[in-house]
């Protein structure tokens, strides 16, 4: 019986995911970051016919997810309001203040959790692996595993349950839960890092950084110039 091994590590940090084929349809800048869409290949994978697929090892993240939580939105939305009532919030502000809005009444309750783009970017990937090597599914055996957190637990399932609904012979197993953690969140328990985090000797290139690219201009053209705000809050 062919054997099909997957091991879907999906993690909290950005991982990229492309086409090797064609990679270099993306940039850096289109790949890097936690709230980017996978982007979703033109054509599948393909390898010389002298090769024969003998197992898949799958490391991915989380799919497409709602805000992790209302903190930033909240502090937008409050001080769009308070401009708003001070009477200096712009045109341009009215317009952010309405898009905050809806942003946090369509996030209520869903903070965090995988959405529905999420799931279909996770099914997409699954039915892709699936059609490129369909000879490893058949009878084949997929181990999945997942942190603790739950829209990476959604994503394994999404994966999972996709490749079920495209061959119900398919043995799967999944697992979740912190006694991942050495392989799927290995930064909490790494001591040099953690101590790293913790005495902050890295805060001052990072203010040195951010106080000369985070621009102050974008918020004090939602508020108003008569706002009173300074630059470190407007930032």
């Amino acid at each position: 019986m062919k054997r099909l091994f997957i091991f879907a590590a999906l993690l909290l940090s950005a991982m990229l995911t492309w086409n090797l084929n064609a990679s270099d349809r993306y940039t850096l800048l289109d790949l890097m970051g936690s709230a980017k869409p996978y982007p979703a290949p033109d054509s599948l994978l393909t390898h010389p016919d002298s090769l024969q697929a003998v197992m898949i090892n799958h490391v991915g993240r989380h799919g497409a997810r709602f805000p992790a939580s209302d903190e930033r939105a909240m502090t937008l939305l409050d001080i769009l309001q308070k401009a708003e009532k001070a009477g200096t919030i712009t045109p341009t502000g009215r317009m952010l203040l309405e898009l905050t809005y809806n942003v946090v009444m369509y996030s209520t309750g869903r903070w965090g959790t995988l959405d529905p783009l999420g799931m279909a970017e996770q099914r997409g990937i699954a039915s892709r692996m699936r059609e490129t090597y369909p000879q490893l599914f058949d009878d084949g055996t997929v181990t999945a595993i997942s942190s603790y957190v739950p829209r990476c637990i959604m994503s394994m399932y999404s994966f999972t349950h996709e490749l079920a609904s495209i061959n119900n012979h398919i043995d799967i197993s999944t697992n979740s839960g912190r006694v991942n953690s050495p392989l799927m969140r290995p930064f909490d328990l790494n001591k040099e890092y953690v101590d790293y985090r913790k005495d902050g000797s890295w805060k001052p290139v990072y203010d040195s950084y951010f106080d000369s690219h985070a621009p102050a201009n974008p918020i004090i053209r939602a508020i108003g110039a008569d706002y009173p705000i300074d630059r470190k809050q407007a930032q």
